[in-house]
């Protein structure tokens, strides 16, 4: 039997070569790349590529423009259409996971004032078992949807960006009619304790939630037409 060994060249690692693929695949994901892929922006016409047709969108013919973001990728998610859409942008907010204990903002001084420019409003929430935090940013997410609805339902053209990454559920909280925070706290902390799979806890929490199972969608579709 033939044996071949391979030894390592100098300056050669494979732990390094493993990691600059890793790095490589990453780069390819993130989200200014991913749109750079499927959005373009022509003077005020959007296009996006979800198949072989793009769909359009003339931006110049909407009153509003809004991004709505959460999800623990939500920041770079925003900041990078908003870099697309630029001043199109009237109005948005964004929740994301809190930093951990002695970790700094995820906010990067030029995506703040990026944001600052789009009056798009950041919150932080708390993630994977929600708290007051994801009460308040659920609200305000829910106060946006109403504000959507009586444009719509005023006549005034809106185009909502809605950008969903993992951790949602957590992030965004309302309980439904009946059910307290604590509950829901306490079924989330059980559910990952039990080993339930993601889509097992998201199939029980939209039962306890007054914004999840489409309730946000819902609540934003004006009651009449244009």
């Amino acid at each position: 039997m033939e044996t071949t060994h391979v030894s390592e060249s100098p300056g050669h690692s494979l732990r390094a070569d493993a990691e600059e693929i890793f790095r490589a695949a990453v780069d390819r994901v993130m989200p200014g790349r991913l749109f750079s892929y499927c959005l373009s922006l022509e003077g005020s016409v959007l296009r996006l590529w979800d198949g072989e047709e793009p769909q359009t969108y003339d931006l110049s013919k909407y009153d509003h423009v809004v991004i709505v973001a959460f999800g623990k990728a939500s920041i770079p998610m925003t900041a990078s259409l908003a870099s697309i859409l630029g001043q199109r942008v009237t109005e948005g907010l964004v929740v994301s996971k809190a930093p951990e204990s002695g970790q700094s903002s995820r906010l990067s001084e030029d995506i703040e004032s990026l944001f600052a420019s789009r009056s798009i409003t950041s919150i932080e929430s708390s993630h994977p078992v929600p708290d007051e935090r994801s009460v308040q940013a659920g609200s305000e997410m829910l106060n946006l949807a109403l504000r959507v609805r009586k444009w719509e339902e005023a006549g005034e053209r809106t185009l909502v960006f809605v950008l969903v990454s993992g951790g949602g559920s957590a992030l965004l909280a309302v309980p439904a009619p009946g059910i307290s925070l604590e509950d829901k706290a306490e079924v989330t902390r059980l559910l990952l304790a039990c080993g339930a799979t993601i889509h097992e806890i998201n199939t029980v929490r939209k039962h306890l939630s007054s914004i999840k199972g489409l309730s946000l969608i819902h609540i934003s579709e004006p009651t009449r037409p244009y």
